[in-house]
């Protein structure tokens, strides 16, 4: 199902507003509400969108008069479309965050660049996250190659079931269980 990204990044800041009521505030007491930031990085963008860092906020229109109320109080979202990695093509957030999620790059790349572009000391510690990060990806898009097989399976046992195969057949074919096939 698709849908606008934005809708659903205003929905969910807009219930962290909301489950403040009880906790932080109570009552009729708004003017205790705190501040939320809900910032989305977001990979694999569409390219119209990648390398691109925006704000979105309410802006208030004055119809009738000449009040102004503090920015501040509205300001509630950050946008960030990271692209992939492309040799140094982008500094700052947007470059640092290219290196660091990039599906490219190994660790000890994403090492080298971290330290070299954004001075960050690769310290044992550091090191060892780095390249949890990588793997952590890695396990990512592992877990979505296996359930895009799985799926696939699944579709084709069923096309092989319809078309009138014996469910042995269909097992040695998709490489299951007699027990899942029947399923």
């Amino acid at each position: 199902m698709w849908y606008p990204l934005l809708k659903r990044a205003v929905y969910y800041g807009s219930r962290l507003i909301s489950s403040q009521y009880g906790t932080v505030f109570s009552g009729m007491d708004y003017g205790a509400v705190k501040k939320v930031y809900s910032i989305w990085i977001c990979t694999k963008s569409a390219k119209k969108y990648r390398n691109s860092m925006n704000r979105y906020e309410m802006v208030e229109e004055c119809l009738v008069g000449e009040s102004k109320s503090d920015p501040e109080n509205y300001r509630l979202m950050i946008l960030l479309h990271v692209g992939e990695y492309d040799e140094g093509t982008h500094e700052g957030i947007l470059g640092f965050l290219e290196v660091l999620l990039s599906g490219k790059l190994q660790a000890e790349e994403k090492r080298q660049i971290l330290q070299e572009r954004y001075h960050i000391a690769m310290t044992k510690k550091m090191s060892e996250e780095v390249t949890q990060m990588c793997n952590l990806s890695w396990g990512i898009y592992q877990d979505g190659v296996e359930q895009g097989i799985e799926q696939k399976g699944k579709e084709v046992a069923f096309a092989l079931y319809q078309d009138g195969m014996p469910l042995e057949k269909i097992a040695r074919i998709v490489s299951e269980s007699m027990t899942k096939i029947e399923e």
